[in-house]
């Protein structure tokens, strides 16, 4: 059995040009949703897809002008289920309208938002559930001699316990996506900010889980005179179950300025893994380019005893240092081009790191924690991995 359903903005927003100022209109709206089921006790495969795209804005022409702010879409859902053990997928992802372009000085205009919070759902009896949902922002418009515009912010968010259904799946899969727009480039000017984006997955089942969440940040556009800064990645994923491994990952936002990525994976089982990775990124020619890390620890229960790991890494460029952490797992945090309130922390603290660094004008590339701790709950031995890169 399979559904499907896509649903997509009606046009794109009337233009503006001419002598005065004005705004070009901004684009239309869709929802989408798709309802999949089976009744049969085989193990038939049930499938349900929704897509909904926001309208792109309406171009603007001359100076004063701005183009049309790109549509939030209205929304998509998926739904899908089986009475028998078969594989049932639901899938939900959801795109923002693109800003209008702006031309002969007139701004670009705004990525519109994309927002998800638990769109996909479904239940099997005995059998593979897997869910996706992925929230797209719309890209900041494109300028010539004006300013390119923003891109929208991303936020995706997902949370399902297997324990509402009548019958347990044998496994649950959970994959939760949210990528920002990137900045409007520009010919004659400065490039748009990038958007941020913040995703989180939340699974528990009974026998086999994995939950894998992404953040990606928008890049800034690129511009004749300065970028677009870069943005913040933000990606939280936790999970319970017998077997559960749990992965956290966020890629920040390529620009100018400042970048940031922020990763936490939480895992409660008697077997499996808590992962998690972060980097952040400045284009060409800063004094640090790309920063990144990652952590990884394994689950050690026994009998009916599970274990809890948590990994963190955070990984920033022009930005305060994170504050130490004590109390998880594995720990990497890394702060390229680090600030000088940080520095001088650091040397106060530590006479024989400020006596290394007694030279004349010195350049400080990154601060980095690494750590690693063995969980309070766990009954044997755990293996923890932690690594950065500059």
């Amino acid at each position: 059995a399979t559904a499907q359903a896509l649903a997509a903005a009606g046009g794109q927003g009337g233009a503006v040009d001419g002598s005065s100022g004005g705004t070009g209109g901004k684009g239309g709206s869709a929802t989408a949703g798709a309802i999949a089921a089976s009744t049969t006790t085989s193990n038939q495969s049930v499938s349900a897809g929704a897509q909904a795209v926001g309208g792109s804005g309406g171009n603007a022409s001359g100076a004063g002008k701005t183009a049309g702010a790109g549509s939030t879409a209205g929304g998509a859902s998926a739904d899908a289920r089986s009475g028998g053990n078969g594989t049932v997928y639901a899938s939900a992802t959801q795109y923002g309208g693109n800003g209008g372009t702006g031309s002969n000085g007139a701004i670009g205009g705004a990525g519109a938002a994309s927002t998800l919070t638990d769109a996909v759902k479904g239940a099997t009896n005995g059998g593979n559930l897997n869910f996706s949902q992925t929230a797209q922002a719309g890209y900041g418009g494109s300028s010539s001699s004006g300013v390119g515009g923003v891109g929208g912010e991303a936020t995706s968010s997902l949370t399902f316990s297997d324990s509402i259904n009548p019958h347990a799946s044998a496994s649950l899969g959970i994959s939760v996506t949210a990528t920002g727009g990137g900045g409007g480039a520009n010919s004659g000017g400065a490039g748009g900010n990038g958007g941020n984006a913040t995703a989180s997955g939340t699974g528990t089942g009974t026998g086999a889980l994995t939950v894998n969440v992404v953040a990606n940040g928008g890049a800034g556009g690129t511009g004749s005179t300065t970028g677009g800064h870069g943005s913040a990645a933000s990606a939280t994923s936790v999970g319970t179950a017998a077997t559960a491994n749990v992965y956290a990952a966020a890629h920040g936002g390529t620009g100018t300025l400042s970048s940031s990525g922020s990763a936490s994976a939480t895992a409660t089982g008697k077997t499996g893994s808590a992962s998690a990775s972060a980097d952040a990124h400045q284009i060409a020619g800063s004094l640090v380019r790309d920063v990144s890390g990652s952590a990884s620890t394994s689950l050690y229960g026994g009998g009916s005893t599970s274990s809890t790991a948590t990994d963190q890494v955070v990984a920033t460029i022009g930005l305060a240092a994170a504050a130490m952490d004590t109390t998880s797992q594995g720990v990497v945090h890394i702060a390229g081009k680090p600030m000088a309130a940080d520095v001088t922390a650091i040397f106060g603290a530590n006479t024989n790191i400020k006596t290394a660094f007694a030279t004349a004008a010195p350049s400080y590339f990154a601060i980095t924690e690494l750590g690693a701790r063995h969980s309070s709950l766990a009954t044997g031995a755990e293996s923890t991995s932690t690594t950065f890169n500059l």
